[in-house]
Order: C-alpha cells, then structure tokens, then sequence
C-alpha cells in the first residue's frame, strides 16, 4: 500500500525549498518507507550578521542579518545595499545541505 503523507524536520533543518511537502511512503513489512530517496532534512542557512555591503530578501521578503533560511538553489535575492550601485554579475545565494 502507497500513501501520501509530511515529513517534519528536528529544529535547525528543513526541507529544499524546491521539494513540495507531500511524499510518498509504501509499507514494506509493516513498515511506512519513503519512495526513492525520499525527503531529505538539511541543515538551515542564517543571513550573516556582519554584513552592510549587500541586502537578502527570500520570495520578495526582505532577510535581516540572523534571519534563518530554507536550504535551497539561487533562492536567495542579493542586492547591493548601496542603491546608486548595482551587482555584477549573480544576484542569487544558495542555501546548501550543509548551512552553508
């Protein structure tokens, strides 16, 4: 039997932003496994605090310095936080499996 059910996090992980809340789990030997690799919990991301050369924002919401973050691929918005310049070249951040 297959059924859809959430995996939750411990404190300080959470689940790639792109991954969707929802998995599958099939019981083998009265037990409920996930799917092919099924989800997977990583470490989070926290703005850094010594910052004043650039501004962070995640889906439109401005970060402050300490602002924990889902871990994720080019999530993370980056601007320069003077606004008379303008970044060259990526203007995203990731936020990989190891918090980093």
């Amino acid at each position: 039997e297959t059924v859809q059910g959430v995996e939750s996090c411990d404190d300080g992980h959470a689940m790639d932003v792109d991954m969707g809340i929802q998995f599958d789990f099939t019981c083998t030997s009265g037990t409920y496994v996930a799917d092919g690799d099924g989800p997977q919990c990583q470490k989070e991301c926290a703005v850094p605090e010594d910052n004043t050369e650039f501004t962070f924002a995640h889906r439109d919401e401005a970060l402050e310095a300490g602002d924990i973050v889902p871990p994720g691929k080019s999530h993370i918005k980056l601007q320069s936080a003077n606004d008379t310049l303008k970044l060259v070249g990526a203007t995203t951040m990731s936020c990989n499996k190891e918090g980093e």
